[in-house]
Parts: structure tokens; sequence; C-alpha cells
């Protein structure tokens, strides 16, 4: 059975409403609401794929923050990264095979893909300032993020295939 499309008939989000910060979903007519995981470890920032099959979330379960994603089609949550360092902010493929992510995994926040079958990791990213908040670009090609690197936050573009190409959106003296 497939899931819902995600944008028209459920809402994924975190609460913690049973007392543990955990995800959960409801129907956009606010009937339904169920709890999607329970865990005492926080569970947060939920992101529904493209197809509308699977959520991927942050969860700090085992120590650290590492990203998993549920399943709907098979009902099966899984572990996708086991770092030991905080994987965090997760964003999904437009063809929903890979998700990109902020790491601390090089001493400092920068930007990495997972592929979600092989679990194979690319860093995309790697200086002394953080690269934070990455988003796919609607065809995939791209993925914005926020970056220090010039000394405030900017936001800046780069290949979503290896990072090339950096370019700078924004020249502001203040926080954008």
């Amino acid at each position: 059975e497939n899931a819902p499309a995600p944008h028209v008939y459920q809402v994924v989000f975190q609460s913690t409403v049973d007392g543990n910060r955990d995800i959960y979903l409801i129907n956009s007519d606010r009937t339904g609401l169920s709890r999607l995981t329970s865990d005492p470890g926080i569970d947060a920032a939920p992101r529904w794929s493209p197809d509308g099959n699977k959520i991927v979330f942050t969860s700090k379960r085992n120590g650290n923050w590492d990203l998993f994603i549920y399943d709907f089609n098979s009902a099966v949550l899984n572990q996708l990264t086991t770092s030991t360092a905080d994987d965090l902010e997760p964003d999904w493929s437009p063809n929903s095979d890979w998700i990109v992510f902020q790491s601390n995994r090089s001493g400092n926040n920068d930007i990495y893909t997972i592929d979600i079958e092989s679990k194979e990791t690319q860093q995309l990213t790697e200086n002394p300032f953080a690269d934070l908040y990455p988003s796919w670009s609607p065809d995939g090609s791209q993925i914005a993020f926020i970056s220090y690197r010039d000394g405030n936050a900017e936001l800046y573009t780069m290949d979503s295939d290896r990072g090339g190409n950096k370019s700078r959106l924004t020249n502001s003296a203040r926080m954008e």
C-alpha cells in the first residue's frame, strides 16, 4: 500500500504531545493523529520523500544525531547514518534516491550526500567555516546551502553530483 501524497492528505511533524519529542502524522482535516516513532531519544526534522513513500528524520536515540528513514510500503524504520558525529537537516533529492545533509564529521559543519540504497556518503564542502541547511533544487542538479565562509551567513549553490561550481548568491553585511 502506498503512503498518501505528502502535500494532500497527511502532514508529518515533530511534537512533545506525549512527553517526548517524536514524529507524528495527522490528516489535513485535523483527524487521524498517529505517532510514528516512540523512542526515549529525540526524533526531529521529518521530511517526506518526493514520491510520498518515505520519511527521513534526525534522531538522537544513539547518543548523537543520526538520520533514519521510515518506509511506509514496508512499515520498516532503518538507520541511514551511523557516524559518531552529528548528521542533521536532511533533504531528499527529487528522485528520492539521495539525501543531502549537514554533518560535523570533519570537525565543523559541512554538506554531505548519501545514497539511500548503498549508504555511500560523499562530502561536498570542506572549509573551516560552517556550511548549513542544504536543500536540493527541483531538477536535482544543484544544492543550495548557507555558508559562513565569507564572514557571515550567505546563500550559496553548488553542483549536486560532486559539489563543484560553488557560487555565492547573496552579498550582505548582515545575516540573511
